[in-house]
């Protein structure tokens, strides 16, 4: 199902076919709990164990098929924190699922940098850019790879403005389009400091390898947060799709790790390009840095005030300095500033540029 027959498919779930759109999603639970007790789970989701070496995540994954089914527990974990709004939420059960929900808006100018200078305090700081972005900050337990927190726009699960900021008084059948949250991160860090975020450029064209399943542009991020503790691991997950900019802008992707290490990620025309950090910083905005050639801070503002900043501080940054590095290169469309503390496990959001208020969120290993 892609983007835009998601979104009817919500619209659906939130007006006239609800019964038995409800009664179509239990069906499918009870489908999956049978399978479970006979031993078809496995063969069903095709899961991918958690990666501590290359080896353990090579090979091509089997299409991923599971609808999540809706959990009494998960809905009432949701907890409103931001009248923006920012919610809360803390996922509890299976959730793999080859749908594609993201149904994205062109036009979006976002800002991501690594700074990786101190060895016992690694950031990595992310500006969203974007129309009026409703958020959820979730956070995911998956049985066989890492708890992550991740942030989410509500608006590509089809909640608009009025609907976002009445989430608690819907019922649990207006929110089933929560339950494809884990697929639709923007920016997230894992336990074991595997941190990703996007930002869009101009184009964007993976390779074509039918011999790969194809995956969404930011499902692909949900794999990496579930299932990677280094870049190298993460890009080796990229290698085993091919990875589709439906609905949307094209996007970039920087990574992260505990290690120290970061890697941008780029796609040309049917090519993809690795740049990995040579200093102790790595950073992003909304060009092709590929293609930029040797002077890429000529290419952008906030990319060139980034790297100015990171030179000068050789890339040690605290979260504070961070935050306001995000709050010197935010613009009028600034949705959410987030800090993410890979040697901490910490992240820090702001919502609609707000900077003097702050809130902050520990990643725990386990579920609550």
């Amino acid at each position: 199902m892609g983007g835009k027959g998601l979104r009817r498919w919500f619209n659906n779930a939130r007006t006239g076919r609800r019964p038995v759109l409800l009664a179509v999603a239990l069906l499918c639970a009870a489908l999956a709990a049978t399978l479970l007790l006979v031993g078809g789970w496995k063969l069903l989701v095709g899961a991918i164990a958690p990666a501590s070496s290359e080896a353990e995540i090579t090979g091509p994954p089997v299409p991923i098929e599971v609808t999540p089914a809706p959990s009494i527990r998960t809905l009432r974990s949701l907890e409103l924190v931001d009248e923006y709004p920012l919610y809360v939420m803390h996922y509890y059960g299976e959730y793999r699922t080859g749908a594609q929900v993201p149904e994205l808006v062109p036009g979006a100018s976002c800002a991501l940098f690594a700074a990786l200078g101190d060895p016992d305090n690694l950031i990595y700081g992310r500006n969203f850019d974007w129309e009026h972005s409703p958020a959820l900050l979730l956070y995911t337990y998956p049985s066989d790879g890492y708890a992550s927190v991740s942030m989410v726009n509500l608006g590509f699960l089809g909640f608009d403005r009025e609907e976002s900021r009445e989430l608690l008084s819907l019922s649990d059948e207006e929110l089933i389009p929560l339950h494809w949250a884990p697929f639709a991160p923007i920016d997230g860090m894992n336990e074991a400091g595997l941190v990703v975020g996007m930002a869009s450029v101009p184009s964007s064209e993976d390779r074509t390898d039918p011999s790969l399943p194809a995956i969404g542009m930011l499902h692909i991020m949900r794999e990496m947060l579930d299932y990677t503790a280094t870049v190298d691991q993460a890009v080796t997950v990229m290698e085993r799709y091919t990875i589709q900019f439906v609905g949307g802008p094209p996007v970039h992707y920087l990574i992260a790790d505990a290690t120290g290490r970061a890697v941008l990620v780029e796609f040309g025309t049917g090519q993809r390009h690795e740049i990995p950090n040579d200093q102790p910083w790595h950073m992003a905005t909304n060009f092709l840095v590929e293609s930029a050639g040797d002077d890429p801070e000529s290419q952008c503002q906030r990319y060139s005030t980034i790297a100015e900043e990171l030179e000068a501080v050789n890339g040690a940054l605290s979260s504070d300095e961070a935050m306001d590095l995000l709050d010197r290169v935010s613009q009028e469309g600034t949705q959410w500033s987030a800090i993410y503390e890979i040697s901490n496990r910490t992240l820090h959001v702001v919502m609609g540029m707000e900077y003097d208020e702050v809130y902050t969120f520990p990643l725990e290993s386990g579920a609550p």
